[in-house]
């Protein structure tokens, strides 16, 4: 059990001991009870090195007790620590920007990779969807909307066909 502020045996209290009258000679007459001011000051000394003593084995028993109870937090702070520097390698690697890979095409092509003819590439799709909604619903639309689907097919072929002159093996891969 640790000690608490108002127990006495932890807390200083100093030594003092009665003065007596000094004596001159203290082998001419001197009472044995009598002491000079220089044994009582050697005799405080002395009880307060016993004290200083006693109050040190009583700091090292604490700090024991306080390593003991000090030990599983900081072996859990480590391991949080440990975790942080995990979590922020992994944020890092994150932010490291991938390379971008340049297409091994000709420059002429360059427009394959645009917005606007991805757009078109979508719009065509769309279209090519909304012509076969309309040919399920009336498939007397059929004989009207036949030719479409092959000029669908001819635009699917000329789209792959330049995004693989430009993409090369990017374009799978």
């Amino acid at each position: 059990p640790l000690p608490s502020h108002g127990d006495s045996t932890y807390s200083y209290s100093p030594v003092l001991l009665p003065l007596q009258p000094e004596v001159e000679n203290p082998e001419a007459g001197a009472s044995p009870g009598a002491y000079s001011a220089k044994a009582l000051l050697e005799e405080k000394m002395s009880a307060l090195e016993r004290e200083a003593e006693g109050v040190s084995q009583e700091l090292e028993v604490l700090a024991r007790l306080f390593a003991s109870r000090r030990r599983p937090f900081e072996e859990r702070l480590e391991r949080i620590r440990a975790d942080r520097e995990e979590a922020a390698a992994e944020l890092a690697a994150m932010e490291v920007p991938k390379p971008v890979m340049r297409p091994v095409g000709p420059a002429c092509l360059s427009w394959v990779g645009t917005t606007p003819f991805a757009a078109l590439c979508n719009l065509v799709v769309a279209l090519n969807l909304g012509c076969m909604v309309l040919v399920a619903r009336d498939p007397e639309l059929d004989a009207a909307l036949g030719p479409l689907d092959h000029v669908f097919l001819l635009y699917y072929c000329a789209e792959l066909t330049v995004k693989f002159l430009y993409y090369r093996k990017q374009l799978f891969f």
